[in-house]
């Protein structure tokens, strides 16, 4: 007689065990990395729009304005009355602030001139759920920027 090929029942049953026991492990993980890594998109976004927008008014030689909405968690990049690009945060990442650095008052509008040059300096604050590092976007007023975690410098 020819034995059967297959798997028994117990070497089925143990290898549901691990794969059980490795999900227990890994999805607690992953559900604590989610906010995480949304609030750093999401400032990664913001950093890609001040970028964009520079990078606009240098290509075409106009003045370009980036305006938030603090309000509606929202930004819209504008050159010569043309939308160039928008973005809303994601759920549970709010668009704390934008601070002129020069006055410390808050503003709602960057603007980048021809050279790419940004006027005013400022730090940008994005929060998200109380198990996630807060974001700050530090932009100098030679148009570069830069995020840091937790606070700027």
């Amino acid at each position: 007689m020819r034995k059967q090929a297959g798997f028994t029942l117990i070497e089925l049953i143990i290898t549901i065990a691990i794969v059980a026991i490795i999900l227990s492990v890994a999805i607690p993980n992953f559900i604590g990395w989610r906010p995480e890594k949304k609030l750093a998109g999401a400032a990664g976004d913001i950093q890609g729009a001040l970028q964009t927008a520079r990078l606009v008014a240098l290509k075409e030689n106009s003045a370009a304005t980036v305006n938030f909405d603090i309000t509606a968690d929202s930004y819209t990049v504008t050159v010569k009355g043309r939308t160039v690009r928008s973005g809303q945060m994601p759920s549970g990442v709010d668009l704390a602030s934008v601070t002129d650095l020069g006055t410390i008052t808050p503003t709602s509008a960057i603007a980048f001139d021809s050279r790419g040059l940004a006027t005013p300096s400022v730090e940008i604050f994005v929060n998200g759920s109380a198990s996630s590092t807060p974001r700050c976007i530090r932009l100098n007023l030679s148009g570069s920027s830069k995020i840091f975690r937790n606070s700027c410098p």
